[in-house]
């Protein structure tokens, strides 16, 4: 049961990673309005509160690093998303050179024996006639 919550939130967390992988824009907004919305709560919670006014600024403080954290964590798991998709992407081009490096060289090999195969019709019929 245990591995089982295990590998669902390891799931999760990857479809997650892939989500922000494919819609960076999307993400930048969503924390650009959130950052927005703190900051306009703090204006109106200060207004609003003229006591225990370090309270409020001290938990703005903490809920605004909560969530350049999340920021941070997201941008991060994006940033290790592309690295995978390039070392994926560069494994594949190097397999894909070294198989048209091999169908290159078959090909040359190839060219050779029909030359040499060529050369040795045309002297057999030289020697024919």
């Amino acid at each position: 049961m245990h591995r089982k919550s295990l590998e669902s939130i390891e799931r999760c967390l990857k479809n997650i990673n892939i989500f922000i992988s494919r819609n960076n824009t999307l993400i930048e907004l969503f924390f650009l309005i959130l950052y927005s919305l703190e900051q306009v709560f703090l204006i109106y919670f200060t207004l609003k509160q003229q006591t225990h006014l370090e309270y409020t600024i001290s938990l703005f403080i903490v809920i605004f690093l909560f969530t350049f954290a999340l920021q941070k964590i997201c941008m991060e798991m994006r940033i290790k998303y592309l690295e995978r998709l390039l070392q994926d992407t560069i494994s594949e081009k190097d397999h894909i050179y070294k198989e048209s490096r091999e169908i290159h060289e078959n090909t040359i090999s190839l060219k050779k024996d029909l030359n040499k195969s060529e050369s040795k019709k045309k002297g057999g019929k030289q020697k024919d006639e």
